[in-house]
C-alpha cells in the first residue's frame, strides 16, 4: 500500500481548488491517496480542504496526519504501508509502531 497526494484537474470556481506552479498540474483538488501498489487500485482518500484541527493528532505536520487519516482502516491487517519523506517522521514511526 503507498501513500502519496495526487492533484485532480479542475478549473471551475471553488474554494477548495489549490494552486501549485511547481507541479505539472498547477490548479485543482489536492487529494490525499491510499493505493495498492501492485493494482493502482485507490482504495482510501482523502481531499485536502484547508487546515483543520478537527482531526485529532494536532502535534504532527499535515503530512504526518494524512497517513494515519487514510490508513486507519488497514491498522491490524499486517499490511505495508509505505511512504515519501514528506509523510515521515521519527515521532510518527514511533506511535504508530
Amino acid at each position: 500500500m503507498a501513500v502519496n497526494e495526487s492533484i485532480v484537474p479542475y478549473k471551475g470556481l471553488s474554494l477548495v481548488k489549490q494552486y501549485m506552479p511547481m507541479k505539472p498540474v498547477k490548479r485543482g483538488y489536492n487529494v490525499w491517496c491510499l493505493a495498492e501498489s501492485g493494482t493502482g487500485f485507490v482504495s482510501q482518500f482523502d481531499i485536502h480542504s484547508g487546515r483543520s484541527d478537527t482531526q485529532g493528532y494536532s502535534l504532527f505536520s499535515l503530512g504526518e496526519r494524512m497517513v494515519p487519516s487514510v490508513c486507519d482502516t488497514y491498522i491490524h491487517s499486517h499490511r505495508l504501508s509505505a511512504f515519501d519523506n514528506f509523510f515521515t517522521s521519527y515521532q510518527l514511526l514511533k506511535t504508530f509502531n
